[in-house]
């Protein structure tokens, strides 16, 4: 299963925290929306990805 890294948690979580109107003491709330959303977001990439690794793979053989 995909888990976005740290960073990228941080980031989003910046952004939520920027367009809710930096309101102070959600910093928790905001990282776990952030943390769900990515991994929300990989669900729907990850055959993408999948094929990508495979079409990788495919190359690395000739």
């Amino acid at each position: 299963m995909f888990e976005p890294t740290d960073d990228e948690i941080r980031d989003y979580a910046h952004h939520l925290y920027e367009q809710s109107g930096c309101i102070p003491g959600r910093d928790l709330e905001n990282w776990l929306e952030a943390r769900d959303c990515l991994m929300a977001q990989a669900k729907f990439a990850k055959p993408e990805t999948h094929l990508q690794k495979r079409q990788g793979e495919l190359v690395g053989q000739h």
